[in-house]
C-alpha cells in the first residue's frame, strides 16, 4: 500500500484505526459493532468510490487520500453513530 491507491479493504482498515477512539464514552466493542454494521460498511464503500474519483482527477495526493480522507470518513461514521 506504499505508493498505490489503497484497496477498499485497506481503506477500511485506515478508517478503523482513526475511528476507534479511546476517548469515546462508548466502549470499543460497541464502536466496532457499529463499524461492522451494514450502514457503516455501505457508507465507507460509497465514500471510497468518490475519494478514488477525486484522487484520479488530481484533487489531492496519496498521503491526503490515506490520512485526510480516512480521517474524514472516520469522523463521518462517528457523527452517524446513534
Amino acid at each position: 500500500m506504499e505508493n498505490t491507491i489503497p484497496t477498499l479493504e485497506e481503506f477500511k482498515e485506515l478508517v478503523k484505526e482513526k475511528y476507534l477512539n479511546p476517548e469515546w464514552i462508548v466502549p470499543e466493542e460497541e464502536q466496532l459493532r457499529y463499524f461492522d454494521d451494514e450502514e457503516a460498511q455501505q457508507t465507507m464503500a460509497q465514500e471510497y468510490e468518490e475519494i478514488v474519483e477525486n484522487f484520479n482527477e488530481g484533487r489531492f495526493d496519496l498521503d491526503f487520500f490515506k490520512e485526510g480522507e480516512a480521517s474524514r470518513v472516520a469522523y463521518l461514521l462517528f457523527l452517524m453513530y446513534e
